[in-house]
């Protein structure tokens, strides 16, 4: 007794040593969520705004799309919207303008690119105008560059998170990449969705009896091939995904080793987006899934123009109180922006028209911009 006694103590401070260590330096790491310096905004809003968007905008529409009264048409939205699909929907379009904030109205970055902000969205506009090929076509490629685009959002943010934390820009950079990329894409083509986002090409059945009828033929029958060929595509998607999170994983462990500090916004960033993504696109009605998507990636964007705006607009007015000028900054976003939200959804009703061309012109010019406007590497974030 006496020995194992002796035994028993000796092991026990060397067993228990590793587990108080391991919880000492989680709670240490997870203090960098309550750090000023790694926030965008500030801690708690960087929570709500940034990477628990995802979490809540899932929640809040799956809600509202169990009740009737909030999802199905009203008459005050002309029949066509409930009040989670309008407010889901007008998000969607207004945050496309919001980007004017930063390429339009800061002046550091209007003249590094003016003809990009003044002469191309012009010629892009009379070219969806006056050309219906380019219309069309243009329509389709904007439901897959949306979806590239929402993962750059992802990706972006994730960077100035490793940026905070005092990591290299380079560091892990095309992990990031590769990943949002498999986190927005994927369940996307292994959902019920998939066919939705090839659907645009049916619309070149307008020029099956004009010039290159053949080239409009061949394009209209692409949804029909993808979805004939979804199970396949869902099993190999599946496996993608898993061997790519794998490398995602093994790369940043490789990472850590070398001295790369985890940033646990960026964690948490990454781990609700990808949640998210899968619950909606894989398991949602693709209306739901579109609403959950869209709402938190709208919310995001109008968060990170304002953090990062609100000074220079402030400038651009003339507004002397700091405070003041942040508050009016916030005002001006969301007015100007829900104001053009609001008109699409219930008075442009565009056809192939001049209307139709200036939405996606500016869905487009968002796209585009968004590609060269910010920079982790320049720190122009």
């Amino acid at each position: 007794m006496n020995s194992f006694a002796a035994a028993k103590s000796a092991v026990a401070p060397t067993s228990a040593a590793p587990n108080s260590a391991g919880v000492a330096k989680f709670w240490s790491w997870s203090k960098g969520l309550i750090d000023p310096k790694r926030a965008i905004i500030n801690p708690l809003a960087d929570a709500f705004f940034f990477y628990g968007a995802p979490v809540w905008a899932l929640a809040l529409v799956l809600a509202g799309a169990s009740q009737p009264d909030l999802w199905y048409v009203k008459s005050m939205f002309a029949d066509e919207y409930g009040y989670v699909t309008f407010v889901t929907g007008a998000a969607t379009s207004a945050h496309l303008l919001a980007v004017m904030f930063r390429s339009h109205l800061n002046p550091a970055v209007f003249t590094q690119w003016p003809m990009r902000f003044t002469l191309v969205p012009v010629g892009v506009f009379l070219l969806l105008t006056f050309s219906p090929w380019a219309l069309v076509a243009a329509s389709a490629l904007a439901i897959f560059w949306d979806v590239y685009h929402s993962g750059m959002q992802n990706f972006g943010l994730a960077r100035i998170y490793d940026m905070r934390a005092g990591n290299a820009p380079t560091q892990g950079r095309l992990l990031d990449s590769l990943i949002s990329q498999v986190l927005y894409a994927g369940p996307i083509m292994a959902g019920a969705s998939l066919y939705f986002h090839f659907e645009g090409f049916d619309s070149f059945e307008k020029f099956l009896d004009g010039g290159f009828s053949s080239i409009a033929e061949a394009l209209t029958t692409i949804p029909a091939h993808v979805d004939g060929k979804a199970e396949v595509l869902r099993n190999w998607v599946f496996g993608v995904s898993a061997l790519a999170w794998c490398g995602y994983l093994y790369g940043y462990w490789r990472l850590a080793k070398q001295g790369y500090n985890v940033a646990p916004q960026k964690v948490i960033l990454m781990a609700a987006t990808a949640l998210t993504s899968l619950i909606a696109w894989v398991y949602c009605e693709p209306v739901v899934a579109f609403a959950v998507m869209n709402l938190f990636h709208a919310v995001q964007y109008f968060a990170i123009v304002w953090g990062r705006e609100h000074k220079t607009i402030g400038q651009t007015f003339r507004i002397k109180n700091p405070k003041l000028g942040k508050w009016v900054a916030l005002a001006l976003i969301l007015g100007v922006c829900a104001a053009f939200g609001a008109w699409e959804m219930l008075w442009a009703n565009p056809g192939w028209d001049a209307t139709y061309a200036f939405i996606l012109t500016v869905a487009l010019m968002h796209f585009w911009y968004d590609g060269f406007i910010w920079s982790v590497r320049k720190k122009a974030v």
